[in-house]
C-alpha cells in the first residue's frame, strides 16, 4: 500500500512540475505542533511535511501534501505511561484565496482529504480515510517566496463509529517556479 501511495505522489509531483512552464507552481516545506483532541492515550507532538501548490481554477488552488507526525507520550491515571503513536498522512487540499507567489498578505481557507496511517508499538497499524479543514495566511515576502502559516483540524475515521481528531498549527516556506 505504501509503495502505491508513494508512486501516486511521485507521479503527481511530476505532473505538477511539468505544468510549471504554463504557470507558477509552489514547492513547500512546513512543520509545527500536533495536538490530539479528546484522546487521553496521546500527548502533544509534532508534525512536518512537504506540499505542492498549483492553480486548479479561479481562486481555487490544489495542494497535494505528504505529512509525517508523532504524538507525545501520555500519562494515563491508574494505567501509567503510554507511548505516543506515529501519524503519517497523505492528502490533497483545496485552498481558496491563497495566491501563487505574489507579494503581500493573502488569507485563505482549506478543505482537504487524505489517508491517515496511525502506528504505535504493540497496537495494530491502521490506514483510515479522513478529512481536514482550516485556515491560513500566505505572506509573500518577495515574488516567488511565501511564508505560509496555517491551522487545520483533522478528523480521521475510526472503529466503532467514532473518529479520532487532531489539529495542527504549521509554519513554512513555499518557493514558486514557472512563468507568471
Amino acid at each position: 500500500m505504501r509503495l502505491i501511495v508513494s508512486f501516486v505522489i511521485i507521479a503527481l509531483f511530476a505532473i505538477l512540475y511539468s505544468t510549471a512552464i504554463a504557470g507558477p507552481v509552489g514547492f513547500g516545506v512546513y512543520g509545527g505542533p500536533l495536538y490530539p483532541v479528546a484522546q487521553e492515550d496521546q500527548g502533544d507532538g509534532a508534525a512536518f511535511g512537504l506540499k505542492i501548490r498549483a492553480k486548479l481554477a479561479g481562486p481555487i488552488l490544489i495542494e497535494p501534501n505528504l505529512n509525517f507526525g508523532s504524538y507525545g507520550d501520555a500519562e494515563i491515571e491508574g494505567v501509567g505511561k503510554r507511548d505516543g503513536a506515529k501519524l503519517d498522512y497523505y492528502g490533497v487540499d483545496l485552498t481558496f484565496g491563497s495566491g501563487l507567489g505574489e507579494v503581500g498578505l493573502k488569507p485563505y481557507v482549506i478543505l482537504g482529504g487524505g489517508l491517515y496511517n496511525n502506528k504505535r508499538d504493540g497496537d495494530e497499524t491502521t490506514n483510515k480515510s479522513g478529512w481536514s479543514t482550516g485556515a491560513g495566511v500566505a505572506l509573500g515576502l518577495i515574488e516567488r517566496l511565501t511564508i505560509d502559516l496555517q491551522g487545520k483540524v483533522h478528523i480521521i475515521s475510526s472503529e466503532n463509529s467514532t473518529s479520532r481528531k487532531a489539529w495542527t498549527i504549521s509554519a513554512g516556506l513555499i518557493y514558486f517556479v514557472g512563468q507568471k
